[in-house]
């Protein structure tokens, strides 16, 4: 009796945990890097806008003085 139990406990955790790890897929990503010029210089306090122009939708960041920028939680798109 005990060891048919278990195989039954291990496939309702395994149904338990499943929905979870499927609801945690991102939908959404981060765009982000370094801003430079033509001569590959730093360029600081730049505005950075990612667009869809299918949708009409756009975020923006601006570069830090590392020159650095990130656009968060941008929707999964084609």
């Amino acid at each position: 009796f005990p060891l048919q139990i278990v195989p039954i406990i291990l496939c309702a955790a395994f149904l338990l945990i499943l929905p979870e790890s499927v609801r945690s897929q991102a939908v959404s990503a981060t765009l982000s890097g370094k801003i430079t010029d033509a001569s590959g210089g730093s360029v600081a306090k730049a505005t950075v806008t990612a667009s869809n122009l299918a949708t009409g939708f756009s975020r923006s960041a601006q570069s830090s003085d590392n020159c650095e920028y990130a656009i968060r939680a941008l929707p999964a798109g084609e």
